[in-house]
């Protein structure tokens, strides 16, 4: 030992041991049984983790050693030194540092060590400090950063942290005094942590663990530090780790505890398993047998801590009882020189008188040795310099061995190495001291392409027994490596001749796997490069085409001989200026790659678009040396386009501008007007009742219709203006650049005027009609919007004014649309508010004047305006949903009406329902009067079905389908306003009806009106032959009456026999309620 402390140590072994085995022998008890056994625990991390972590191992002693009771004193450093000093503890378990000043100031002795289950290169159970900052201090990264640097520190007694650091830092010359700006003591870890973190301090040292176990305590996290000095991975440790070392705390028994007493201690600690609560708890894996804390001494004694922190005073007696085997062993020594001096100078006396004597004779024999000495002298110079040019040389041959990249192994004759040099080591994956002596099909496992080793006999290659005394090679050998690598060389073998047999050999071996993967890399490059489907060139820094490939022939027509070392403007189509060609250069050279669509030329002249990418490659220098261009034809991808955007904006089954597309044009039409002073009309044509058509004659002339629409409006505009199919049998018209308005006017009658021209569809010649509405930019509106919401209330306007005709926007329409919206939302309203209700109209018999039947009228009872007539909402619900909702009320409420009269003891009458076409053509329309019927309990004839001639006729065969399903379950059905529609009586053969009103436009010119009367007398004579009721509507004169009497009408109706009454009213008019009978006028 060399160190200061070695000695020292020397010292205080031999006595100690003597008084140890003493000790062992017979040491005194301490306590008697039942006594108080104290254990000191240097808390590092506060009380409580004190408590926390050794309460279960203090548990653990007491049931080990049932004759005592451990109490657990967890102390800091000062509590612990003051309870030592007064002997109020038994045990220590303290860090190493600690533990050093109790065993020289106390006399204390180890029991056992801490495992903690970190092993190191150095050993297991050790620790060490580490010496942290925050992330982001990028300036402290090794411990010399921590000059004139804040740090932050436990404890002077803190072994991990402060003592290591201080040792540390003293041999790389650092001074905490001096060179340090500052370091203070925090009294506990997670308080140096925490100061750290606070930005107070630069830097803060703790023992290892401790970061670790504040992050899973997730108190911390630890991207939050960086450690300065890191060293874990050198010492073999996985924690953080700033410090050489030290061996993990020991736990200490002070001189009054009994040998035999802490023999039971050490014994009941060291068998703890890992897995018992008291290691869990303390986070260790057990204890082990005490350590060796020499390193600790060392440590101490180098920084001139206590306890060596001052020099120690011995006396003459203290020094003649530690040291009095080497005081005597040196009287002795000085006693034996001393007489060795005396008998020397007598021998000298007697060698001086032989010395002369043999002088000389030395003399003459010397000038002989000098003449043959100075012959040898120049043999020997001339022998050096030929083996120093020898060595020289053999210097040079192997710098060269070790220089070369190809293995070289020497063989002896047997084939065993004798030498190799280091790629021959790489290539083997061992040293030539593992190697030397082998042979050389045990170091390189090597096949040919056949899978045979190349040492077989019966192979190709070379062959060990004997060897060949020619030279060998072979090519794309496989040799396994040791690592696992699979390498491609090849090698070659040259025998060494003496005499015409083999000596030995020279095997070289070159490893080819780079060269090979670079070689397949390439092949496989230009096979990608060959087979792309994108045209590929390349062409050098002055733009000469270097290479193409196939794709680039089949797109562009040229091969390969055609473009080499030209330029690639012969592709240039002439549609991109000199300018475009400038930019793309300049984001060339700028960004590295430019890409967008170009046009260019085919071998054959034709013009192509394509989607071009080039890219710069640079050189060395940093320029750019190549060119690399791929692009592909996107021909078909413009068509796809072209057909995809005019599918977008074009209407697929007429070719005309969709509504997309219209009202773009609009919107352009309206601001190059607004700008130019001019006016744009706006018309909105609508096929007069092209869903009879199409639902009568089926979708294909439908589609034919539209089509041929759209072809008389695009024959009737300018080619400056659009025609647009909007949907459904809807087109638009813009009128640009117009004058005045009445140009739109005038536009549109020539419409009126094409479309009333016949047309054939499915063999049949048809007429068909067109409303439509008109609104001029500016006056009707300023966009395109407001512009189509104008012409869409005029064209509504021309459906209510009979159709086949056109109609100008004005502002009475728009208050007029308002109201109608005002209306449709109230009856919303009203439907959810129960405001509907139903007054009946009595129906009387002519002859008798009992009534025969009721109809339903519906009315409104609007909370604010009042009872709403039928007249006002009915037209607006039929331009809606709502009328198939009041349709359905207007059902139920009358069969339920009915058997309310039948409950309440009366005979109801039948009860008509007007239904409207939209709701008789729906589909399960037959299916819900029935259904409404059975839920109601009325019988089937109490209901009278009443339907619009215009509900027969689309289309015929369904209505009358329908008819014959109602009147075989005893649902009676009537023709209401006959002679209105566009039916003729010949079509009452085919609907099995019951009976027909004759509508009050007719009877109100009787009996003046010839034709009144003609047509009334028809229809009546006509039914009875027929079998079927007529009655008569809207009868308001005595005189109509009358006529009607004569003329054999059966049943009337009107305000002249009776208004019609709410439910209560009508109920006092019902057979049961008096037998009331409405006397007749006249």
């Amino acid at each position: 030992m060399n160190r200061p402390f070695a000695s020292l140590l020397h010292i205080r072994v031999l006595p100690w041991l003597g008084l140890l085995l003493l000790g062992l022998a017979g040491s005194p008890a301490m306590a008697e049984d039942g006594a108080t056994l104290r254990l000191g625990v240097l808390e590092f991390r506060g009380e409580a983790d004190a408590w926390s972590r050794w309460s279960a191992t203090a548990r653990y002693l007491d049931e080990a050693l049932p004759d005592h009771r451990v109490e657990l004193q967890p102390l800091d450093f000062n509590r612990l030194e003051q309870v030592v000093a007064r002997g109020d503890v038994d045990l220590v378990l303290a860090n190493p540092g600690f533990y050093a000043l109790l065993e020289t100031a106390h006399g204390a002795r180890p029991l056992a060590s801490l495992d903690t289950g970190l092993r190191s290169g150095q050993g297991c159970c050790r620790f060490g400090a580490v010496v942290f900052t925050r992330a982001d201090r990028d300036d402290l990264r090794h411990l010399q950063d921590l000059q004139r640097q804040r740090i932050a520190a436990v404890h002077e007694h803190s072994f991990g942290g402060y003592q290591m650091l201080l040792r540390e830092l003293h041999d790389l010359g650092i001074s905490q005094h001096r060179t340090l700006a500052r370091m203070d003591f925090l009294g506990d870890h997670d308080a140096v942590v925490q100061a750290v973190l606070s930005g107070r301090y630069d830097a803060g040292v703790v023992r290892t663990g401790i970061l670790e176990a504040m992050a899973e305590e997730r108190r911390v996290r630890l991207d939050a530090f960086r450690v300065v000095g890191a060293r874990g991975a050198a010492e073999g440790l996985s924690q953080r780790l700033s410090t050489r070392l030290y061996p993990e705390w020991p736990l200490a028994a002070l001189p009054h505890v009994s040998v035999s007493l802490a023999n039971q201690v050490a014994v009941a600690l060291l068998p703890m398993p890992a897995e018992h609560p008291a290691a869990r708890a303390a986070g260790i894996q057990g204890w082990t047998a005490p350590l060796n804390y020499q390193s600790v001494h060392e440590l101490l004694y180098a920084l001139r801590l206590p306890p060596y922190d001052a020099p120690r005073q011995f006396s003459l007696s203290e020094l003649w009882v530690q040291y009095q085997w080497q005081i005597s062993a040196g009287f002795l020594l000085l006693f034996g020189l001393a007489l060795a001096l005396f008998r020397g100078q007598r021998l000298n006396r007697r060698l001086a008188e032989a010395g002369r004597l043999l002088q000389s004779r030395v003399e003459m024999r010397t000038e002989h040795l000098n003449v043959a000495n100075r012959s040898l002298q120049r043999e020997v110079e001339q022998r050096r310099q030929a083996e120093a040019e020898v060595l020289a040389q053999s210097r040079r041959q192997a710098q060269v061995l070790e220089a070369v990249d190809e293995a070289i192994f020497g063989l002896d004759a047997d084939c065993r190495v004798e030498f190799a040099n280091p790629a021959a080591e790489a290539l083997a994956g061992c040293s030539i001291g593992q190697m030397r002596g082998q042979r050389l099909s045990g170091v390189l496992q090597i096949r040919d392409d056949q899978g045979r080793s190349a040492w077989e006999p019966d192979g190709d290659c070379l062959a060990e027994d004997p060897m060949p005394v020619s030279i060998r090679r072979a090519f794309d050998q496989t040799l396994y490596h040791r690592d696992g690598r699979v390498l491609v060389v090849d090698y070659a073998f040259r025998p060494i001749l003496e005499g015409g047999q083999v000596r030995g050999g020279v095997f070289s071996c070159r490893d080819i796997t780079g060269r090979k993967r670079i070689e397949e890399s390439l092949r496989l490059h230009a096979q990608v490069f060959d087979t792309a489907t994108e045209g590929v060139m390349i062409a050098d820094a002055r733009g000469r085409i270097l290479s193409v490939n196939r794709a680039f022939e089949q797109v562009t027509g040229y091969s390969a001989e055609e473009v080499v070392g030209r330029n690639p403007s012969i592709l240039s189509s002439g549609r991109q200026d000199k300018a475009f060609y400038r930019r793309m250069w300049d984001t060339i050279k700028g960004e590295g790659i430019w890409s967008g669509e170009i046009w260019n030329r085919r071998k054959d002249g034709e013009i192509y678009p394509e989607w071009l990418t080039i890219s710069s490659i640079a050189g060395p220098n940093g320029e750019a040396s190549h060119f690399v261009a791929v692009f592909s034809d996107i021909t078909a991808q413009k068509r796809s386009e072209q057909e995809i955007d005019f599918l977008a904006n074009h209407d697929p089954l007429t070719g005309l501008a969709n509504r997309n597309l219209f009202e773009d044009r609009l919107a352009h039409a309206i601001s190059m007007a607004g700008r130019n002073g001019q006016h744009v009309g706006l018309l909105l044509v609508d096929l007069d009742r092209f869903r009879l058509i199409n639902d009568g004659m089926g979708h294909g002339p439908g589609d034919a219709l539209l089509r041929e629409t759209g072809r008389r409006l695009g024959h009737c505009v300018r080619d400056s203006d659009t025609v647009a199919r909007l949907g459904g049998d809807e087109f638009g018209i813009i009128l640009e650049g117009l004058a005045d308005a009445a140009d739109a006017g005038m536009q549109a009658e020539r419409i009126l005027e094409a479309m009333r021209a016949p047309l054939r569809l499915g063999g049949q010649e048809l007429f068909c009609t067109v409303s439509i509405g008109i609104a001029v930019f500016p006056a009707d509106g300023t966009d395109a919007a407001t512009l189509l919401r104008h012409a869409d209330t005029a064209m509504a306007l021309a459906k209510r004014e009979g159709r086949n005709n056109f109609q100008f926007y004005t502002h009475a329409l728009t208050e007029a649309v308002f109201s109608r919206l005002n209306i449709e939302t109230g009856l919303r309203h009203a439907l959810e508010r129960d405001e509907l209700r139903l007054h009946y109209q009595p129906i009387l018999d002519a002859a008798s004047g009992r009534i025969a039947a009721m109809e339903s009228l519906m009315r409104w009872q609007h909370p604010e305006r009042g009872l709403v007539s039928p007249g006002v909402f009915i037209p607006v619900a039929e331009q809606s949903d709502l009328i198939l909702a009041l349709g359905r009320w207007a059902l139920v409420s009358a069969c339920a009406q009915v058997r309310a009269w039948s409950d309440a003891g009366l005979e109801p009458v039948p009860v008509s329902v007007n239904i409207p076409a939209c709701h008789f053509r729906q589909p399960g329309f037959v299916e819900e009067v029935l259904g409404v019927v059975r839920e109601t309990g009325v019988q089937p004839q109490s209901l009278i079905i009443e339907l619009t001639e215009s509900a027969l006729m689309e289309p015929v065969s369904l209505a009358e389908e329908r008819i014959r399903r109602l009147r075989d379950t005893g649902v009676v059905v009537a023709i209401d306003d006959f002679g209105t529609g566009y039916s003729s009586l010949g079509y009452l053969q085919r609907f099995h009806v019951n009976y027909l009103k004759v509508d009050r436009s007719f009877v109100s010119g009787l009996p003046g009106d010839e034709n009144a009367r003609a047509i009334t007398e028809a229809v009546i004579g006509v039914s009875h032959s027929l079998g079927l009721q007529v009655v008569a509507e809207g009868v308001e004169t005595q005189a109509q009456l009358d006529h009607l009497r004569a003329t054999g009408c059966d049943k009337v109706q009107g305000y002249l026999t009776g208004r019609p009454v709410t439910a209560e009213v009508a109920a006092t008019l019902l057979p049961g309620a008096g037998e009331k009978v409405i006397s007749l006028p006249g």
